[in-house]
């Protein structure tokens, strides 16, 4: 919009209304890949590409790196949480019930049950590794579901305009 040639968090931010702040915040930092707080045309190219690339293993890699918010190289209960949530915003439909289930079921395919707080209270699960989270996203491809959303999203805007 400033004619600058690179886009500011506003500016990319713009690209995606109604979209969860945080997950385009996340998206804006993975493609600024020099951390200048821009993001320039080679960096926007190669962000794209990694989302619309044929390659699965580059989408899943996408999609693991947008949701391990911690830099962790796992995605704890949380962040799975947050990563199934966005995948059933982008079909419509949004139930906590259902994420959480949805997440119960993520585990119960890799053999992990959980196990209570020690309040009791919540049930408490491993963090996922990257190996674990493309042996899911093999079984549920529909996990992947948040950034082609956010893709498409794009895409439509710019096309509007």
């Amino acid at each position: 919009q400033d004619n600058s040639g690179e886009l500011d968090i506003d500016e990319f931010t713009q690209m995606f209304p109604g979209e969860d702040a945080a997950l385009v915040r996340r998206m804006f930092d993975l493609f600024d890949t020099d951390g200048s707080g821009t993001i320039e045309l080679k960096e926007f190219v190669i962000g794209l590409s990694s989302l619309s690339s044929v390659s699965t293993v580059d989408k899943v890699k996408f999609a693991f790196n947008l949701y391990d918010l911690d830099n962790s190289g796992f995605l704890d209960y949380g962040e799975l949480l947050q990563l199934l949530t966005a995948a059933q915003a982008g079909m419509g439909k949004i139930k906590n019930s259902d994420v959480r289930s949805r997440a119960e079921e993520v585990y119960a395919s890799l053999g992990i049950s959980s196990k209570e707080d020690s309040s009791g209270d919540d049930d408490v699960y491993p963090p996922l590794s990257y190996e674990q989270f493309v042996s899911i996203a093999r079984e549920r491809p529909q996990l992947l579901l948040p950034a082609h959303a956010l893709t498409q999203s794009a895409v439509s805007q710019k096309r509007a305009h």
